[in-house]
């Protein structure tokens, strides 16, 4: 008959050294265990320096300092990213009749962190002013053992919940201002845990929390009659900066007209007219209509 084996299984993934062990037996006795190593498919090399030990006869054995160098198989691996890589281990036993038994063991041995993408927000400094919103981006491990864990902290590093999912990943906050309070500059968090146990670098975005709506002034009565060519005039602000200003012209309580064309410039300070006076005609909004009474 052949002899039988017994072999610990290891973590899939791992970002440290580890070792193999097991038990033999057989009924005539067991001559020796010997284990092979295999790194990413390339040649199979027998750990013959250092190999596999026993204290009884094979009936326990253990083989310990791995991944092994493949061109130094006495040695163990630089525990760095150079050594990264799938790692199998064929386990031979074999009796004194010469009959064998084997089995595999296979380890990824990854060193790399995953890397962290933030796109929501797109960028520093971006401004969000909506009362809920959803942070979201990307993470990545390459070709090693995969992205298993993204964690968020909006307090500094404090405290790190889960984001949803891994190669993409979001997570929303419902209340920004409950969450963040005042307005103003906020920051946060994000960093990924692979399979492996390595955690990145965590990633900062920071935004503006903008929920006040701007000020604007007009100059000038609201309600005016005049028989001549006219233009506005006024100021806006803002805590955080004005994009555009943007006026409609509506005739005799007709269809609202954006005044797209020679519309107002400035921001802070704006002016319409001094170019191209009002009123302006409705079926060609760049343009003044001429003060004949039409």
């Amino acid at each position: 008959a052949k002899p039988t084996l017994g072999a610990s299984t290891p973590t899939a993934n791992t970002n440290a050294g580890f070792s193999l062990s097991g038990t033999s037996a057989d009924t005539v006795g067991v001559a020796s265990v010997s284990v092979t190593q295999t790194k990413n498919g390339g040649s199979v090399v027998e750990i013959t320096t250092n190999p596999p030990t026993t204290a009884d006869g094979w009936a326990n054995w253990s083989l310990t300092n791995l991944p092994r160098n493949p061109a130094s198989i006495g040695s163990q691996a630089t525990l760095d990213a150079t050594s990264n890589g799938v790692y199998e281990y064929v386990i031979t036993v074999t009796d004194l009749a010469g009959k064998t038994e084997t089995t595999t063991r296979t380890v990824r041995f990854d060193k790399t962190a995953s890397s962290v993408t933030i796109t929501g927000p797109g960028a520093d400094g971006s401004i969000v002013s909506s009362s809920s919103f959803s942070f979201s981006g990307s993470a990545s491990d390459g070709s090693d053992s995969g992205v298993a864990l993204v964690e968020y902290s909006l307090d500094a590093g404090s405290t790190w919940p889960d984001a949803v999912g891994t190669n993409s990943w979001s997570f929303n906050i419902a209340d920004m201002a409950a969450t963040f309070g005042a307005e103003g500059p906020k920051s946060f968090l994000v960093r990924a845990t692979d399979n492996a146990g390595n955690t990145s670098t965590p990633q900062t975005r920071t935004f503006l929390f903008d929920t006040a709506n701007p000020l604007v002034a007009v100059s000038g009565a609201a309600t005016r009659d005049t028989m001549v060519a006219f233009s506005l005039a006024g100021t806006s602000s803002d805590s955080y900066g004005i994009d555009s200003i943007a006026i409609t012209q509506s005739k005799d309580g007709g269809a609202a007209v954006a005044i797209a064309t020679n519309g107002p410039a400035g921001t802070t300070s704006w002016t319409l007219g001094a170019t191209t006076s009002l009123p302006r005609d409705p079926d060609n909004i760049g343009n003044h209509l001429l003060a004949d009474g039409t």
